[in-house]
């Protein structure tokens, strides 16, 4: 998820700022940049995710946010006062489960999001549901959650799960593909025909 690496990064922050860092808070929003123009390609804001730490010892609070760039937003760290301030918009939601278990229930969130066009919301589900699908299948055959593979100790071991996983990606990809080809079609079919409604386009 490009906008969420402080989720997948926080315990690794966790554990090499705890000697100067206090109050982890990871929280999601909507940003903002005045001096930036955002250009969406899919009609939907995403949201940003960042963490909030404060430095030991003090009352000062810092910003980390490393998927700031695409945003116009080069430094990582920001004082957290200035940073809210200018660049917040709307504040969301804080995660969930922490810095993993977040990305199914984004996805089908997304999935069902009623605010895209009808055919967008076709290839949300599709998408979604081929990865989710193949993600649970492979967990399932191997007796392992990906959560527990990203910890594994042992290379070879580590090696081996990975490229499982890696093989069966590429074949959910594929099969996605073909569905999506398949709903083009159909959608093409009902432009043709003129039976696809404003809402579905």
């Amino acid at each position: 998820m490009r906008n969420s690496p402080c989720r997948y990064l926080k315990p690794l922050l966790i554990n090499t700022t705890t000697d100067i860092c206090s109050h982890f808070e990871e929280f999601n929003f909507i940003l903002k940049n005045p001096k930036s123009k955002v250009i969406l390609l899919i009609g939907v804001l995403d949201v940003h995710n960042v963490l909030k730490v404060r430095l030991k010892g003090t009352n000062e609070f810092y910003i980390l946010d490393f998927a700031g760039a695409q945003y116009g937003l080069f430094d990582p760290v920001h004082p957290a006062a200035d940073y809210e301030q200018s660049y917040i918009c709307t504040k969301t939601m804080k995660p969930a489960t922490g810095p993993y278990g977040t990305t199914k229930s984004s996805m089908l969130t997304h999935a069902e999001d009623k605010s895209l066009p009808g055919a967008a919301i076709a290839i949300s589900k599709i998408t979604c549901g081929y990865l989710l699908k193949g993600a649970e299948d492979w967990e399932k055959k191997h007796s392992l959650t990906i959560l527990e593979l990203l910890r594994m100790k042992g290379k070879d071991k580590f090696e081996a799960n990975r490229a499982t996983l890696i093989d069966g990606i590429h074949s959910w990809i594929d099969s996605a593909v073909e569905a999506l080809k398949e709903q083009a079609k159909e959608t093409k079919e009902m432009l043709a025909a003129g039976s696809l409604g404003s809402d579905q386009k």
